[in-house]
């Protein structure tokens, strides 16, 4: 049995679809055998969260936080070492390097083009992102020539 802890924004307006992304890999993963703990902000209020699932709110207040705080809060609630994803576009390189210092592996979901990242695997479904880095392999192998 692994470990798995998915980090995830969620709010009134935003964060929906990663958390439901997130939620459903947890889903596959614990049907699995696997111990999987989901981590956002703060409780919502009327939301309907997937029952069955263990989700631990990083914060009581209001007042935003940042990477490197964060990111040691997040290592401060989770009991062992294992595997981390994030699917949470407000942080990068900063709270990965973190993160990585601590546990096994750093799995980020991200759909930005122009970003640096500190992780094992970047899953990127966005067309743009597959072309823009086979170009770029391409120019620098042209250069080589």
């Amino acid at each position: 049995m692994k470990n798995f802890y998915f980090r995830t924004s969620l709010g009134k307006n935003t964060g929906i679809g990663n958390y439901m992304r997130v939620s459903r890999l947890a889903a596959l993963l614990e049907k699995k055998g696997h111990a999987c703990t989901i981590f956002i902000d703060r409780y919502l209020k009327n939301f309907n969260f997937i029952k069955n699932q263990k989700i631990k709110f990083l914060y009581n207040n209001k007042n935003k936080i940042n990477e490197k705080d964060d990111a040691n809060l997040f290592i401060s609630q989770t009991p062992s070492a294992g595997t981390v994803i994030l699917d949470d576009y407000r942080f990068e390189k900063t709270w990965q390097k973190e993160i990585k210092s601590y546990h096994k592996k750093l799995i980020v979901i991200d759909d930005f083009l122009d970003r640096s990242y500190n992780c094992d695997i970047l899953v990127n479904s966005k067309p743009d992102f597959l072309n823009k880095k086979f170009k770029d392999l391409y120019k620098k192998k042209k250069k080589k020539n």
